[in-house]
């Protein structure tokens, strides 16, 4: 049996910090996938305004919707993008941490990371009550029925069929009718 100092000698010499649900390698490449697969805004290695499909001011890099007075005439690179990316999801987890109350700690990284998601995209989970419901409970019926998202063109709903599938599939849901 070895000694125990030749077993130390493979601890990192940093502690070990967790990373936050929503800064998952996986998770937010699915992030980067569902809303701007195209890299509209993209050209020469640098990221520039473009029009939001929502309208209202204008997007940069995956889905950060410019506010105030921010303006990035001259390009952002990547790495600017995904911290933009990585700020716009923090701040969704704080929606969702205040939104759910005490059901937050109950939930795991897989439902923290469908919340987030709706947060990050709709702006709060109070869009989806039935769906948040679901969750809470671990009721996968509920959720496979109650996670679709849509538009509204006119006074018709448009569903976001790719948005959906993307989700359903990422989060492997088994959807209902």
């Amino acid at each position: 049996m070895a000694p125990l100092a030749s077993l130390l000698d493979f601890l990192p010499e940093e502690p070990m910090v967790p990373v936050p649900y929503y800064e998952y390698p996986e998770y937010t490449g699915y992030i980067r996938d569902v809303e701007n697969a195209g890299q509209a805004g993209k050209s020469d290695q640098l990221w520039y305004e473009h029009k939001s499909p929502e309208g209202g001011r204008g997007t940069i890099g995956y889905g950060h919707k410019l506010v105030g007075n921010e303006d990035y005439g001259e390009g952002l690179t990547d790495t600017q993008v995904d911290e933009l990316l990585v700020g716009d999801l923090k701040k969704a987890d704080g929606i969702v941490r205040k939104e759910l109350g005490t059901d937050y700690n109950k939930l795991g990284n897989r439902g923290l990371q469908m919340l987030n998601e709706l947060v990050f995209n709709m702006g709060t989970t109070r869009k989806f009550p039935k769906f948040v419901r679901g969750l809470v409970a671990g009721d996968e019926g509920v959720m496979g029925k109650e996670y679709k998202r849509s538009y509204k063109k006119g006074a018709k709903r448009i569903p976001l069929t790719r948005r959906n599938q993307k989700f359903a599939e990422f989060f492997k849901l088994k959807t209902g009718k």
